[in-house]
C-alpha cells in the first residue's frame, strides 16, 4: 500500500511540475510575441492570446487533476510544487470548479 501511495504521490507531482514548466514556456512566448514590432508584430500579435488561453486552459485542467492529486500530497508550503518555483495557482471553493461536461447520449 505504502508504494502506490508513494507511486500516486510521484505521478501528481510530475504532473503539476510538468504543467507548471509548460505555463512557463508559454509566458516566455507570449513575451516574445509581445517584443515584436512592425510587421512582424502585426503577423503574430494574435498569438499572444492563444497562448493565454491555453495557459487558462493548463489551470483549468490542474484543477480537475487536483480531485485526485491533492496539491498538498506532498506537504509543500504556499501552494509550490516540488522542484517548480512557480507556485500553482489557488483553487476557488468547491462550489465554484468548472467541471467537465457531459459526453454521449
Amino acid at each position: 500500500m505504502a508504494t502506490t501511495k508513494k507511486n500516486i504521490d510521484n505521478y501528481c507531482n510530475t504532473l503539476f511540475n510538468e504543467l507548471t514548466d509548460v505555463k512557463g514556456r508559454l509566458n516566455g512566448l507570449i513575451g516574445t510575441v509581445e517584443g515584436f514590432t512592425g510587421k512582424e508584430g502585426e503577423h503574430v500579435r494574435s498569438h499572444a492570446e492563444h497562448l493565454r488561453e491555453l495557459i487558462k486552459n493548463i489551470d483549468w485542467k490542474l484543477e480537475i487533476f487536483t480531485k485526485v492529486c491533492p496539491l498538498d500530497s506532498g506537504g509543500y508550503s504556499d501552494g509550490a510544487v516540488e522542484g517548480s518555483s512557480v507556485p500553482t495557482p489557488e483553487l476557488t471553493k468547491e462550489s465554484e470548479r468548472i467541471a467537465g461536461g457531459h459526453a454521449g447520449g
